[in-house]
């Protein structure tokens, strides 16, 4: 049982982030929503931005113009640009 999630998160130039996070939070369609460890898998079209939550105050900020995040196991994916 994993209290972290792997997180990668990348465009067609360069990756963004890749490590560790205690959550992640992001934007769709219908709104905000967050990805904690042992979330179901789940795949979304994106917008606005993502934040990736590494512990107390410290988080990275990542805009997004368009992006599809998926989530299997404890890994999450994010692919910018598509």
């Amino acid at each position: 049982m994993s209290n972290k999630l792997q997180v990668k998160i990348k465009s067609a130039t360069r990756t963004h982030f890749d490590g560790e996070a205690f959550s992640i939070t992001s934007y769709n369609d219908t709104g905000v929503f967050d990805v904690l460890p042992q979330h179901a898998n789940f795949i979304t079209v994106i917008k606005d931005r993502v934040i990736v939550n590494k512990g107390m105050k410290d988080q990275v900020e990542v805009k997004v113009e368009n992006g599809v995040l998926s989530v299997k196991g404890d890994r999450v994916n994010v692919y910018l640009g598509f």
